[in-house]
């Protein structure tokens, strides 16, 4: 029997502060890519949400997507339900710990564990009274967090706001869920990825982008030449409210979307709450004769990336020394993406 759950030891991110600046080096690997590659369809489908402790039911559902060469509506219920559980997990555990505020709802967590079960169940059957059921259970649990907890969000903001003329995300930068899906860009995806397996941990299309709460803002039109630390706490408590909604046009936003080329390629794209992911599959019979995937994370981590040019304008401050500085640059990678080990290492001078 399948047990859900069981996840793989997340790669680790090394983020050195040097007199020179940030560098970055990453373990990330595509191991488990080439490891379903010629495996049948049936191994995959067991092995990604196993292994993978990030979006799993994304992943799954990416997967499914991309096989069958089209995509149920169902399952963006199940994909933004799972959207819902990990924004709110990451903001009790991860993000209200820099505010130094604490979440006292001993319910939330239990919660959040009871609903992910109920969500793999529903994953599973791919019953769409299971993925409706969760879907509405995971939205009223949203709706009453954000109700009792608006205080913490708004000292969290506040915690955010000492980055504010400091650190900022141009607007250009982002990469729109809508551009990421265009035929263009995802062929030009594929050429990558067929010429360098590695691409799919360090993608780029034209320079390092900003994927996820930023880019969906841009997508709606919301676009501020540039967005602070604190525009990215905002806009993701807006996401929760917007999801959690009466308006379940909101989740149709997470359909997969899946291109079918004449090669036999076939890409699918899924959003999450930290980004868009990207599945390529090439099938024979039933067996995996090829396959990609590009996830979120990948975009945050690179070594001449956003993010790393945004902590060093953190260092470069000289203000903030030892256990200060490194708190501060902890809490940029966390708000960047907080679901990725990252261990920073000050050199002696900044310690």
């Amino acid at each position: 029997m399948t047990v859900f759950g069981m996840v793989q030891n997340a790669p680790k991110v090394l983020l050195r502060q040097t007199k020179t600046g940030i560098s970055l080096q990453s373990e990330r690997t595509t191991k488990l890519a080439a490891l379903l590659t010629g495996r049948p369809q049936s191994f995959a489908r067991t092995v990604l949400p196993n292994v993978l402790g990030l979006c799993p039911v994304a992943h799954a559902e990416a997967f499914e997507a991309a096989c069958e060469g089209r995509a149920a509506e169902t399952a963006a219920l199940r994909i933004v339900s799972e959207a819902m559980l990990e924004a709110v997990r990451v903001f009790v555990l991860q993000w209200c710990r820099f505010a130094e505020i604490a979440i006292s709802d001993a319910r939330v967590l239990p919660t959040i564990g009871r609903l992910r079960q109920q969500l793999f169940a529903a994953m599973i059957s791919r019953s769409d009274e299971q993925s409706q059921r969760v879907y509405l259970e995971t939205k009223q649990f949203v709706r009453e967090f954000q109700s009792v907890h608006e205080t913490a969000y708004r000292s969290l903001c506040d915690a955010a706001q000492r980055f504010d003329g400091i650190i900022s995300v141009d607007s250009r930068r982002c990469l729109a869920p809508s551009e990421l899906r265009s035929p263009t860009v995802l062929d030009g995806i594929l050429d990558e990825l067929q010429a360098d397996r590695d691409f799919g941990v360090r993608p780029r299309w034209r320079g390092a982008r900003v994927l996820g709460g930023l880019a969906r803002e841009c997508e709606r039109g919301v676009r501020s030449p540039y967005f602070s630390m604190r525009d990215v706490v905002r806009i993701r408590w807006e996401e929760l409210g917007a999801w959690s909604s009466e308006n379940d046009e909101q989740a149709m936003a997470f359909v997969p979307q899946v291109r079918v080329r004449d090669d036999g390629w076939r890409l699918s794209t899924v959003e999450t709450v930290r980004g868009t992911l990207l599945h390529a599959v090439r099938l024979k019979d039933e067996t995996l004769d090829d396959f990609h995937m590009v996830a979120p994370t990948e975009w945050v981590f690179q070594p001449n990336g956003e993010l790393v040019e945004r902590l060093n304008n953190v260092s470069r401050l000289h203000v903030l020394q030892g256990a200060a500085l490194q708190d501060a640059m902890d809490f940029v990678v966390t708000l960047f993406d907080a679901c990725t080990d990252v261990d920073i290492v000050l050199e002696e001078s900044y310690a």
